[in-house]
């Protein structure tokens, strides 16, 4: 025969009564907070057992302690969808946009303007603390930017945007202004929606003149171990034109007005000054870079960010399934100098 709580010390049977009033009271919250039928019919078995059970027994002590499980169960709040998911998701996000606007952001090489210091298939982590971080200033979106393949940078020429919003920007100060040699990351001076990544050559007040493609600035010629030529591309000597027709109209609009008397080419060009808050912009792969050749000097207001360490790098040619031979495994963790 099960002995009941009146068989037992005083101590044993007080305890006995607590646990049944906790479980009592652990009911009226689920109720309320309207816990789910299960959790409630649970816990009422599981009160009634023990208060018909009495507390001898080893049978009764783990009744007892199933039911103080389901007491403090029944007692812990339940988080809710929003409290699980929705606000840890949303710190990870706000997070994940402050380090992208104001510290680092991710950075990946389109084209082969830069080569061989940087190439295509190249994924750099862009610093915006060295010049002073800056809050987007615009937002924008074109049907063209999402493909099949995801997001991409740039738009179809002439195409309108679907989303074109202006923002307050804010411009924070910057350890140091940008220098001759940084390697910097910014919008495209005609789209500022597609960014750029070339090498800053000059600064504002230097004279910047190429001849015979060797770059001299303030007069004095650059040592440039970084700069790719095309020995196939030829030199074109002095005063004539780029034969490229797409390439010599943009150097006519930007430069117009100086190249009356004179013409200008990718191999012979300037002399110009390079005026205040501006810089001058060239890509390494001297021979194919659209550059500020073409489209004059780079507002500061459009810098990004100084470009600093290759974190990945892939040849695209080959599939990430063959990682041996599709990751250049040199590159990675280098700095971009």
């Amino acid at each position: 025969m099960a002995s009941t709580p009146s068989d037992t010390d005083p101590g044993s049977r007080c305890a006995h009564d607590s646990l049944l009033e906790s479980a009592d009271q652990a009911l009226q919250r689920a109720r309320r907070r309207g816990a789910s039928p299960r959790e409630i019919a649970a816990l009422g078995a599981a009160r009634d057992e023990v208060a018909g059970e009495g507390d001898a027994g080893v049978r009764s002590a783990r009744r007892r302690r199933k039911l103080k499980r389901l007491i403090d169960r029944a007692q812990t709040p339940s988080r809710g969808l929003w409290t699980e998911w929705g606000r840890p998701l949303c710190y990870g996000v706000a997070i994940a946009l402050l380090i992208r606007v104001f510290l680092i952001e991710a950075f990946q090489i389109p084209s082969g303007s830069m080569e061989k210091t940087l190439l295509v298939g190249d994924y750099l982590l862009v610093n915006k603390v060295v010049y002073g971080p800056r809050t987007p200033d615009r937002v924008t979106f074109y049907k063209s930017q999402l493909t099949r393949r995801g997001w991409r940078s740039g738009h179809l020429p002439g195409e309108q945007p679907l989303i074109d919003v202006d923002l307050p920007a804010l411009h924070l100060p910057g350890l140091r202004a940008a220098r001759p040699g940084d390697i910097i990351v910014f919008a495209n001076p005609n789209d500022t929606s597609s960014n750029y990544i070339k090498r800053c050559v000059a600064i504002e007040g230097q004279t910047v003149e190429i001849r015979d493609k060797k770059l001299y600035v303030d007069g004095v010629a650059r040592d440039e171990s970084y700069v790719e030529l095309d020995a196939g591309a030829g030199l074109r000597r002095a005063g004539s034109r780029d034969p490229n027709p797409i390439d010599r109209r943009s150097m006519e609009e930007t430069w117009g007005s100086l190249m009356r008397l004179r013409a200008w080419n990718r191999d012979n060009f300037g002399p110009v000054t390079v005026p205040p808050g501006h810089l001058f912009m060239l890509g390494d792969n001297r021979d194919h870079s659209l550059d500020g050749r073409y489209w004059g000097f780079l507002d500061q207001e459009l810098v990004r960010g100084k470009a600093s360490i290759i974190y990945f790098s892939w040849i695209q040619e080959y599939s990430l399934w063959n990682p041996l031979r599709a990751i250049r495994w040199d590159r990675l963790g280098s700095r971009i100098q």
